[in-house]
Parts: structure tokens; sequence; C-alpha cells
């Protein structure tokens, strides 16, 4: 029985250890989706739209960005790298170049396997 209570304790504890851990990495970025300029959830064809990674501490860093398009296109992913300053612009208009699709896109960006962020994106035509 005492057994049994420990290895529960211990499951707890690496459970909150990891949720804390999730918490602090994703603090330590800032990420949003853009039109060029700042954060922006709705973009129009001819727009050089995108996601944004920024380090929070200013260094360099690696991380992956994966894309989930309308329906017609495929779902992309990249790895991908700050500038030394730890700031980058992923350009995903250029991604899906020749099949680029009205609607929601989807953006996550990842750090060493734990997601940072989540995002949405509308893509709309001009007028709409």
């Amino acid at each position: 029985m005492r057994f049994r209570i420990i290895i529960a304790a211990t499951a707890i504890v690496a459970l909150t250890a990891v949720s804390a851990s999730d918490a602090s990495s994703a603090s330590r970025y800032r990420t949003y989706t853009t039109c060029g300029s700042g954060p922006d959830s709705t973009c129009v064809i001819g727009d050089g739209w995108g996601g944004v990674f920024k380090a929070r501490n200013g260094n360099k860093t690696h991380y992956r960005l994966c894309v989930n398009p309308p329906p017609g296109a495929p779902k992309k992913c990249k790895k991908l790298g700050t500038n030394p300053k730890g700031k980058d612009f992923a350009r995903v208009f250029v991604w899906y170049r020749g099949n680029l699709r009205l609607g929601t896109y989807m953006f996550t960006w990842k750090k060493g396997g734990h997601k940072i962020d989540r995002d949405a994106m509308d893509l709309r035509s001009e007028g709409v």
C-alpha cells in the first residue's frame, strides 16, 4: 500500500513539473500572425503574410512552425531559426505559392517538441 502511494505521488510531481515547464517555455517566446507590419488575424491576397517568432531573451534560437491551410492545400511544417537578435518572420505566403486557398490557416509554433502557441489567420480576397 505504501509503495502505491509513493508511485502515485511521484507521478503527480512529474506531471506538475512537465506542465510548469511547458508554461514557462511559452512565456519565453512571443508569436503572432501578421500581414506584414504587426499582429493581424485577417489578411488579403497580395499581402506578405506569415508568422512571427520572437525569443524574449533576444538570443538566436531554432523552432518549428506548422501551418494547416484550408481544404485543398497540404499542411506544411518547417524547421526555422531566428536572427541573432531572436526574431524571425516566416513568409508563409511563399510556402503556398501556386496553391493558395482562401480561408483559415492555423499556425502552430513548437520548440523542443513542446507547443509554444497556436493562432489562426484568415486569408480573404481583396474587398471582402
